[in-house]
């Protein structure tokens, strides 16, 4: 099911004008969210661009679900894509966790870092 905050998010996408990737990522984590693969952090409303990324603060891989999410991610490239591709298009995202592996493990979250945001 989705979220009440899922359609706001998309219309701030649209509004903002915002590239393809992160559209699709966007898009990713709320599918990945009814999927039950992962666990949003609290969302800010998406206009904040200062508070999170479209919204989102963050969000935690829950366990055994590693696996499967980060092959969404890998999906939506045309390639498989490089390891740092990866990472980039969350420091693009300003989702950056503290330490990658334990992330893609899910025993730490992938967090809203406005310092860390790429362009």
């Amino acid at each position: 099911m989705a979220r009440p905050q899922f359609a706001e998010q998309r219309y701030f996408c649209s509004a903002r004008n915002l590239k393809c990737q992160k559209e699709s990522l966007l898009i990713f984590l709320q599918t990945a969210t009814q999927q039950n693969l992962i666990l949003p952090l609290p969302f800010v409303h998406p206009a904040d661009e200062l508070s999170g990324f479209l919204g989102w603060t963050g969000f935690q891989i829950l366990p055994g679900c590693g696996d499967k999410f980060r092959a969404g991610v890998e999906a939506l490239f045309p390639e498989p894509p490089k390891l740092n591709t990866l990472y980039h298009l969350f420091r693009r995202a300003g989702l950056v966790p503290e330490d990658w592996r334990r992330a893609w493990d899910g025993e730490v979250p992938f967090s809203w870092n406005p310092n860390r945001c790429v362009s």
